[in-house]
């Protein structure tokens, strides 16, 4: 498609992929960030985002370095529990690829 790489933060990315996600968005990766981002900000951003994800068939990419699992809340930085309950709500309505530690690779 020749589509730009976006990267931006959540959920102030919504605006700009508002085109991708109507017309094909198909691959997010999180790359050490999960554990940065609150809750009240990620799940409206997931709740778009992982639905045209299930509906494009895309891909889901989260990794970390691979000892970091589970990543307890440990300051305001770190201001989520990133563990297995959260990568198995990411890959609700997909199939887990390759799962190591805070590795996770869906397909929807």
């Amino acid at each position: 498609h020749g589509w730009p790489l976006i990267n931006e933060t959540v959920p102030e990315c919504l605006p700009y992929i508002q085109f991708y996600l109507k017309h094909g968005l198909d691959t997010v990766i999180f790359c050490e960030s999960l554990e940065h981002i609150p809750e009240d900000c990620f799940a409206p951003f997931w709740e778009h985002v992982g639905a045209v994800l299930r509906a494009n068939h895309g891909m889901l990419i989260v990794t970390n370095w691979l000892d970091y699992h589970p990543l307890p809340v440990a300051s305001r930085e770190h201001c989520r529990l990133v563990d297995d309950a959260l990568y198995a709500e990411l890959a609700f309505g997909g199939t887990v690829v390759y799962r190591n530690g805070s590795h996770l690779v869906c397909q929807y």
